[in-house]
């Protein structure tokens, strides 16, 4: 149908962005060039949140990356489609949007840009805008919203801890509703730093610098396994070892099945007796933001 398909396109928005090279990049799953319109596909294989590609920025800047990258390509653009997948929930969601409307959204982040560099205060950390961040464990703005969110300086938690601890012991015994649901909001952000800053950490002794207070240790040994496990079947034989004590065996798992049934070595009449014997537990009640799309959990009162 005339149309040409790039799968794992990496994309760079650094230049029409006016930032470094490093700064402004990511991989699109698929781009599809047809006729005036590009389109832009990501896949998200999770199971978390839904994503809407509705105003996402991340999908935006995707789209002027693969403007920049392919105007060449097939002429002049007039819109791009942007689709995320999340086969893992069953849902996808597209978005089409007029390419004047995304160079007034690039506008708008060079405009953002300029703020920041001019004022790195100006910086709005937060749990969705810092998630995928690259630079997170040492940007400043961050770590100044994780210290105003715990209410103490992080050099010293356990001070912290033992200074809330008391001063809600003096008052009433425990934390209300409004204090859980304070530090609630902070935990999101505060745990993406902290796994941020240990990965720095991590990152910057295994290069050979120093970190005060910290050194890299011999961690857990992994699981044993034969050396040749060809040469070690032999050897048990060898050693008369009966055959039901060399191997392990067990059933293969529902998705196994499912993928020898799409193959046809199931007949799709033999499948549905399997799928009536596949049970699936429901998943744990979970904590989430009242944004959430998925609704709420009715559970009675203790």
């Amino acid at each position: 149908d005339g149309a040409e398909l790039m799968v794992e396109q990496q994309l760079n928005y650094s230049k029409t962005l006016g930032v470094k090279d490093d700064e402004g990049w990511g991989t699109a799953d698929a781009v599809i060039v047809k006729g005036s319109e590009i389109q832009v596909h990501d896949l998200k294989y999770g199971q978390g949140e839904l994503v809407s590609a509705e105003g996402n920025e991340q999908m935006q800047l995707y789209a002027l990356g693969a403007l920049e990258a392919f105007d060449g390509l097939a002429g002049d653009f007039t819109d791009v489609r942007m689709v995320i997948h999340q086969p893992r929930l069953g849902a996808v969601s597209e978005w089409v949007q007029p390419v004047e409307q995304l160079e007034a959204f690039r506008a708008h982040i060079r405009e953002r840009i300029a703020i920041h560099d001019a004022n790195p205060d100006a910086r709005n950390p937060g749990t969705k805008q810092c998630q995928w961040c690259a630079n997170k464990a040492t940007c400043s703005a961050l770590a100044r919203k994780v210290q105003d969110e715990i209410g103490s300086d992080f050099e010293d938690l356990t001070t912290f801890n033992r200074e809330m601890t008391e001063h809600s012991l003096s008052r009433r015994g425990h934390l209300d509703s409004d204090e859980l649901a304070a530090a609630m909001k902070a935990a999101d952000l505060i745990e993406i730093w902290l796994k941020a800053v240990r990965a720095e950490v991590e990152t910057r002794l295994l290069a050979g610098q120093a970190v005060p207070g910290f050194k890299l240790v011999q961690g857990k040994k992994g699981n044993r396994k034969w050396t040749n496990e060809a040469e070690a079947e032999i050897t048990l034989k060898a050693m008369r070892v009966k055959h039901e004590q060399m191997y392990d065996y067990s059933v293969i798992s529902p998705t196994s099945a499912e993928k020898l049934a799409k193959a046809e070595v199931i007949g799709p009449r033999q499948w549905p007796k399997l799928q009536a014997l596949i049970t699936q537990a429901e998943g744990k009640p979970s904590v989430a933001p009242e944004t959430d799309k998925r609704p709420a959990l009715v559970m009675s009162a203790v």
